[in-house]
C-alpha cells in the first residue's frame, strides 16, 4: 500500500486547509458529516458553489432531521434547500457516525470532526495522500466508483462491534496462558481472548498459532514494506493487536494512536496488495 503523505489538523487548523483542498478538486467530493450547521455550511458556500460551476461532483451523507441536535435542528431544512440549490446530492443515512471526506478519489481527511457543522472544541483529523486507502474505504462504505451509490450504515459503539466481531469459534478451544480459563474468539481481531478479561489480559494471536512471531508492538514479516509515519512525530508506526487492531506510535514523547476503523483499513490494504 502507498501512502503518499499523512498529516495531522486540529480543529482550528482544519477549515482554511480543508477549503483549500475542495477548491482544487477537479473530480469529485464525497463528505461523511453526520450533523449539519448553518454557519460552517455557510463558510463553504462559495468554494461548493465554484465547484458546481466547473462541473464537480459533491455528494453529502449526514443524518436525517429528526437526529441532529436540537440547536441544529431549526436550519435543516434550509440547509437541504441550500444543497438542492447548489446542485450538491445529499444522502440521508440513519445512525451514521463517520466522519470523512474523500477528494478525487485520492485525498481522504478521516477523523473526529463534523466538517459540516464543527465549532471550537478537541476534535482532529488526519490527512492522507493515498489512493489505495481511498479505494479500500469506498469499498468498505459500499460507495460505487460511478455512481456513489453507498449502503446503509450504522451507529455502533465500540463494545458493539465487539460483539458483533465475535464469530462463530474454531472447533478446537483454547486454554487462557495467563489464568487457565477458557477463551473467546474474535474473528476480526484474529484473536483468542479471556473470558476473564479485562481482569485478565490473556491472549493468543493467530499468528502465534501458526508459528508467526509476530507480537503487540513490533511491525508484522508479513508486512515487510510496512510505513505508515505517525502523523504527529513522523515515526514509523506499529500494529497493535486487541479486539481492535490500531496503529500506535512507539516514540514514548508521542504515544499517537489511530482510529481502529482507520486503522482496520490500512492494515486490511496493506492484506489485499500482498495478496495480489
Amino acid at each position: 500500500m502507498i501512502i503518499e503523505s499523512i498529516s495531522h489538523c486540529s480543529d482550528k487548523e482544519f477549515a482554511d486547509i480543508f477549503r483549500r483542498d475542495l477548491a482544487n478538486a477537479a473530480e469529485s467530493v464525497i463528505i461523511f458529516s453526520p450533523f449539519l450547521s448553518k454557519n460552517r455550511i455557510s463558510f463553504y458556500h462559495p468554494v461548493f458553489s465554484a465547484l458546481g460551476m466547473r462541473g464537480v461532483g459533491v455528494q453529502i451523507y449526514c443524518r436525517p432531521k429528526e437526529e441532529q441536535p436540537m440547536w441544529l435542528i431549526e436550519h435543516y431544512d434550509g440547509n437541504m434547500r441550500l444543497f438542492d440549490k447548489l446542485g450538491l446530492q445529499c444522502h440521508i443515512l440513519p445512525g451514521m457516525h463517520e466522519k470523512l471526506a474523500i477528494i478525487d478519489k485520492e485525498l481522504l481527511w478521516h477523523g473526529s470532526l463534523n466538517i459540516l457543522s464543527h465549532n471550537d472544541g478537541r476534535e482532529s483529523m488526519l490527512r492522507f495522500g493515498s489512493k489505495d486507502l481511498v479505494a479500500e474505504i469506498m469499498s468498505d462504505l459500499g460507495i460505487e466508483s460511478e455512481c456513489f451509490a453507498v449502503a446503509e450504515l450504522h451507529e455502533t459503539s465500540e463494545e458493539q462491534l465487539a460483539e458483533d466481531a465475535q464469530e462463530a469459534s474454531p472447533t478446537s478451544e483454547k486454554q487462557c496462558p495467563v489464568c487457565g480459563k477458557a477463551m473467546k474468539w474474535f474473528g476480526r481481531a484474529a484473536l483468542w481472548i479471556c473470558e476473564d478479561a479485562p481482569r485478565c489480559d490473556g491472549t493468543i494471536s493467530a499468528e502465534a498459532l501458526n508459528g508467526s512471531t509476530e507480537t503487540v508492538g513490533q511491525r508484522p514479516e508479513s508486512f515487510p514494506d510496512f510505513q505508515v509515519p505517525c502523523p504527529i512525530c513522523g515515526a514509523p508506526m506499529d500494529i497493535n493487536r486487541g479486539v481492535f487492531i490500531r496503529l500506535a506510535c512507539p516514540a514514548s514523547r508521542c504515544r499517537f494512536v489511530m482510529d481502529h476503523r482507520l486503522s482496520a483499513w490500512i492494515v486490511r490494504t496493506m492484506r489485499r496488495k500482498l495478496a495480489l
